[in-house]
């Protein structure tokens, strides 16, 4: 008997331009040997196509080559074999993926909290031993990461909610111009900029 994967969960990986796909199965699922796992992506772009996976138990997969700041589907599927005879698929829930997105603004300490163009600005970014209110207030910064809320009452789950930036990675404005210079001894178009921010907040390599 083949039965669907469960459990499966879809996060941002931290390059950015992806998602990792987590899955599992419940107990008794696999009772013909091993199973065959295909992740169908459907989204902006052209989605990759993913090859089937060899899985028995919890599997991961990296879907790359993904767009920024994308929300896609991503349904999968088992299936197998079982005396020559195919079983399956039998296919999970879509579940819903987005990759990370740039914000580039100015950032603002208070007595309490950290602002990014008036927005809200939390994460593992913000946590990091040289994010001081020193070498960043007031200072343009482009940082990677995903829209999300934050409660106000105190409580993770309380009411009421604003409107958060969650930043894995922030890097000052004027650290980008100065690779960008380095790299194409110009900082006055933005073919010059891009390449330059994508490589200090971890997404590609500038050539």
């Amino acid at each position: 008997m083949i039965l669907a994967p469960i459990n499966v969960a879809v996060q941002p990986l931290p390059n950015g331009l992806g998602l990792q796909v987590a899955w599992d199965f419940p107990p008794g699922a696999v009772t013909v040997g091993w199973d065959h796992v295909t992740i169908n992506v459907s989204g902006p772009g052209n989605p990759p196509q993913i090859p089937e996976i060899i899985s028995s138990g919890p599997g991961v997969y990296h879907v790359t080559g993904l767009q920024l700041n994308s929300t896609y589907t991503i349904t999968v599927c088992s299936w197998g074999y079982e005396g020559g005879t195919l079983i399956g698929p039998a296919c999970a829930a879509p579940v819903s993926g987005t990759t990370y997105q740039i914000m580039s603004g100015t950032i603002t300490f208070t007595t309490d909290d950290i602002f990014i163009n008036g927005i809200y600005l939390m994460g593992d970014a913000v946590s990091q031993p040289e994010f001081t209110e020193g070498a960043y207030n007031h200072q343009r910064v482009s940082a990677l990461g995903l829209m999300g809320e934050r409660s106000l009452s105190g409580d993770p789950n309380g009411m009421p909610r604003v409107q958060a930036f969650i930043a894995t990675k922030i890097v000052p404005q004027n650290k980008i111009a100065d690779r960008a210079f380095e790299i194409f001894q110009s900082t006055s178009t933005l073919d010059h900029w891009l390449p330059a921010e994508r490589e200090l907040l971890g997404l590609e390599t500038a050539g």
